[in-house]
């Protein structure tokens, strides 16, 4: 037995042809991606086809393809969609004081991967704002 969510009994896609939202390869998707511009539940919708790995359809407003960039987008390295991946979009220098904070821990300093691991950025993506930072002291 299939349990709907709740969400899913009030998407507009329920009232109009399926079809519409499965696409034939080179088909347009547009007709679909209109209906979800207007339903209410667009949000759930996608967040669902993020978290089920939904890969035929337009869901959300999105294809296949826009769902996997927006995962890779959120998930770098394929690491899990996390409430810390949101905060990057404030910028890695936002975090400039923690990352010397933790670089000057006494008696050990904290690893790259663990100061990566506290501002929810990736590692290459730390070591590369420290590098410019030196950099751009050096200069």
């Amino acid at each position: 037995m299939s349990i709907v969510p709740e969400w899913q009994e009030r998407a507009l896609c329920q009232q109009t042809d399926p079809e519409a939202f499965f696409p034939e390869l080179g088909k347009p998707s547009d007709p679909a991606k209109r209906i979800c511009g207007l339903c209410d539940v667009r949000t759930e919708c996608l967040d669902y086809a993020l978290t089920t790995n939904q890969e035929f359809g337009i869901w959300g407003g999105t294809t296949e393809r826009e769902r996997r960039k927006l995962k890779k987008e959120r998930a770098p390295r394929g690491g899990p969609v996390t409430p810390i991946r949101k905060r990057q979009r404030a910028g890695i220098a936002d975090h400039h004081h923690t990352i010397v904070e933790m670089l000057a821990r006494k008696p050990e300093p904290a690893t790259w991967a663990e100061i990566a691991d506290a501002i929810g950025y990736s590692l290459d993506a730390v070591k590369t704002y420290w590098q410019r930072q030196k950099q751009a002291v050096a200069a």
